[in-house]
């Protein structure tokens, strides 16, 4: 079957779109694909012992792209600073307040794991090639279940991107208008929400809509259905900076992302309109 991108197109909330990070950064080209497949990775750790603990689990079991990485210190990054190298750390957004680990921050504002050319405390934008979503607010035992997703995103997407057929394969606008995701296998599926992130009014059901079972439940649930793959359970669940929301459909099973919608930053619940276009492309894609 052909792999997935870590960040499919989807249907956006008015037309938003809050970054191009969600559908990869406009100035990655195919040849940067093919280069990082041969670089080696330097995962970047931090004084955070969870977390180190966490990214080095969650790399080793699922991280699959390119077959050379390896562990370095955040203060031990001068001696790897070379063209040989990219490199995976994490980037704390502007509203990730409730993370109190001391991680790394990018240009783009971004909250999860990002993949650059160069290692810098404070990514630059432009040497950004990929990222993949993490929750504003993590607490020490959520780090495991978090960087699994993060890492799975990335490393489909770069099976995605090794696989198109050049440059406009990759870039967010053809993204956004060719999903390359497989709706087919989440027909029927389960979708979880976050106990208080969906709102329905007056007599909107939210599992009529969808058209199977939606149930809210608590985050550790959720985080249960990642670290067991499971393959019956889609969720969803809201990332938030200071300008948007980005409300994310992912099946638990390698993490894909199914469906995506960006809003401002007042509209991150899940709400009727989007569990009927969620359904609705996905009804289109079982046809």
């Amino acid at each position: 079957m052909k792999p997935k991108i870590m960040l499919l197109a989807a249907l956006l909330l008015g037309g938003v779109l809050s970054t191009y990070a969600q559908f990869g950064y406009p100035d990655t080209k195919k040849t940067d694909i093919e280069k990082f497949k041969d670089n080696r990775l330097i995962v970047v750790l931090y004084a955070d012992s969870a977390y180190n603990a966490s990214v080095k689990a969650a790399v080793e079991r699922f991280w699959t792209f390119n077959s050379g990485f390896e562990f370095v210190n955040d203060t031990m990054m001068k001696a790897y600073n070379k063209p040989e190298y990219a490199y995976m750390m994490f980037a704390k957004s502007k509203k990730s307040v409730k993370i109190k680990a001391k991680l790394g921050s990018s240009e783009d504002d971004f909250n999860g794991l990002i993949i650059t050319t160069k290692y810098r405390k404070r990514a630059k934008f432009l040497e950004i090639i990929a990222n993949g979503f993490c929750g504003n607010v993590i607490d020490t035992t959520d780090w495991y279940p978090e960087l699994v997703r993060s890492v799975q995103m990335i490393n489909n997407y770069f099976n995605y991107a090794i696989q198109a057929k050049g440059d406009k394969e990759i870039t967010p606008s053809y993204m956004m208008s060719n999903c390359p995701g497989d709706l087919q296998t989440i027909y029927n599926k389960k979708l979880l929400v976050e106990t208080g992130k969906i709102l329905m009014k007056g007599k909107e059901d939210a599992s009529f809509i969808y058209g199977n079972e939606v149930e809210e439940v608590d985050r550790d649930d959720i985080y249960k259905a990642i670290l067991t793959q499971d393959p019956e359970v889609v969720y969803v669940f809201s990332v938030f900076t200071e300008k948007f929301c980005d409300k994310i459909f992912v099946s638990a099973a390698n993490s894909e992302v199914m469906h995506y919608v960006s809003g401002g930053v007042e509209d991150c619940k899940c709400v009727a309109k989007d569990l009927k276009n969620f359904k609705q492309r996905i009804d289109k894609a079982n046809k």
